[in-house]
C-alpha cells in the first residue's frame, strides 16, 4: 500500500558521528525464519549496506559501527514484504511475528510488534503498528488510514523538529493529496533548517521539484511493459477517451480494497470511453496473476517486475500505492491521486455528455 511501501524505503540518514548499533531480533510467535535479509538505507554499518543474518532459535543479531541513524529493511525467508526498524545509537530490541495478512490473499507478512531504543526508533514501529492494525480493515480507505495517522505524526514533528525522522515523515505525507501541499509547506517550516543542508533535505526539496512533472495539463510521456502474456504494451496504442493508470501491487492491502471500487467504476463507464491500465509493483509473476484472478480485474495489466525501479514508476516518480493518473484521449494528464469519490466524481463530469 502507498503508506506501505514509503515508510519501508524512504532514504533518511543524518549526518552526526558514526556510534556503536547493536540490533537484536526476536521471533515470538507464529512461523520462525532462518534467517532475515537486513538492508539498510542510506547508511552503513561497519561499511556494509546489506546483510543476511541468521535465525538461531528465535534470535538474531546485527552489531558494528552505525554511520548515522536510517532505516532497515529487514525481510523474513517465505514472507514477502520488508518491514522497516528506525536504528539509531545504542541497543535495539525488536520483537518480530510473521502473520497472514487478510487483505492481500492471507499470504504471509512480517511485522515488529515492538522496539525499545531511542524515542525515534520507538515511534517509528508504534506508527507503523498502528498502520496494520488500519490496513486489516478494509472499509478504510487509503485516505481515512493517511488521516488517522496524521494524529500521530503531528505531534511527533512538532516535538521532534531537529529528528531525521521528523524529516523523513514531511517527505512520506506530503506526498498525500488527502493532507495536501499546504500541510506539507507548514510541517516543513516546523523542521529545523540545518536538516536542508543533509542529502535527505536536498532530496525533499528535489522531490518537490519533481512532483511538478505529474500536472493536470502535462502529456504523459509514452511508455512500453509488458502485459499478462509478456507481449509488449504501449500507451500511444491505447485508444480511450479517458484512460486511468492505476499503481498497485498484489501485496498492498488499500490497493485490493480500491479494486472493488475501480470494478464498479469500470462496469459504469466503460461503454462511454474509460480505459484502464493497471501496472503492477509486484516483483514475482505468481502474486500477480493470483491477484488478478480473484479480484476478478478484466482490464489491462501491465508489470515489468521492477518495482520502484520500473520504467513507468521512475517516469511518474511513484513513491507509494495505490496511485492513479487520469489521462484524456490526447494522453494529457486531467486528474491526479484521485481518491475518495474524486475519480467518480471527475468522470461523471467529463462524460456526462
Amino acid at each position: 500500500m502507498r503508506i506501505l511501501t514509503v515508510l519501508f524505503i524512504l532514504n533518511i540518514c543524518t549526518l552526526c558521528v558514526a556510534k556503536e548499533i547493536v540490533l537484536k531480533g526476536q521471533f515470538l510467535k507464529g512461523r520462525v525464519p532462518d534467517k532475515v535479509a537486513i538492508t539498510l538505507f542510506y547508511g552503513t554499518i561497519s561499511g556494509k549496506g546489506d546483510f543476511d543474518v541468521l535465525v538461531k532459535n528465535g534470535h538474531f543479531e546485527l552489531k558494528g559501527i552505525l554511520s548515522h541513524p536510517c532505516l532497515a529493511l529487514v525481510k523474513a525467508t517465505g514472507a514477502p514484504q520488508e518491514f522497516g526498524v528506525w536504528l539509531d545509537d545504542g541497543t535495539i530490541d525488536a520483537t518480530f511475528e510473521i502473520y497472514n495478512h487478510p487483505l492481500a490473499d492471507n499470504r504471509p507478512y512480517l511485522a515488529t510488534i515492538s522496539s525499545t531504543g531511542t524515542v525515534d526508533t520507538e515511534f517509528y514501529t508504534q506508527l507503523y503498528n498502528h498502520l496494520k492494525l488500519l490496513s486489516q480493515k478494509d472499509k478504510l480507505t487509503a485516505a481515512a488510514i493517511e488521516k488517522e495517522l496524521q494524529k500521530d505524526i503531528e505531534p511527533h514533528i512538532e516535538k521532534y523538529p531537529s529528528s531525521y525522522l521528523s524529516l523523513m515523515l514531511v517527505n512520506r505525507f506530503m506526498d498525500e493529496r488527502s493532507l495536501g501541499e499546504a500541510w506539507g509547506k507548514k510541517y516543513m517550516s516546523y523542521l529545523d533548517q540545518n536538516l536542508f543542508n543533509s542529502e535527505p533535505g536536498k532530496d525533499l526539496l528535489r522531490k518537490i521539484k519533481r512532483d511538478a512533472t505529474n500536472q493536470v495539463g502535462f502529456k504523459m510521456a509514452d511508455f512500453e511493459l509488458p502485459d499478462t502474456t509478456g507481449k509488449p504494451v504501449s500507451l500511444k496504442d491505447i485508444h480511450s477517451t479517458y484512460t486511468l493508470l492505476d499503481f498497485w501491487s498484489s501485496w498492498c492491502g488499500p490497493c485490493r480494497a480500491e479494486n472493488k471500487l475501480l470494478t464498479t467504476i469500470y462496469t459504469k463507464y466503460k461503454s462511454k470511453g474509460l480505459e484502464i491500465v493497471s501496472i503492477s509493483m509486484d516483483q514475482t509473476k505468481t502474486p500477480w496473476i493470483n491477484a488478478i484472478h480473484k479480484d476478478g480485474l478484466t482490464w489491462l495489466q501491465l508489470c515489468d517486475f521492477n518495482a520502484w525501479n520500473g520504467v513507468v514508476a521512475k517516469q511518474v516518480n511513484l513513491t507509494s500505492i495505490p496511485y492513479n493518473i487520469l489521462l484524456d484521449k490526447d494522453k494529457k494528464i486531467v486528474g491526479v491521486d484521485l481518491k475518495d469519490g474524486e475519480l467518480e466524481k471527475l468522470l461523471d463530469k467529463l462524460l456526462s455528455n
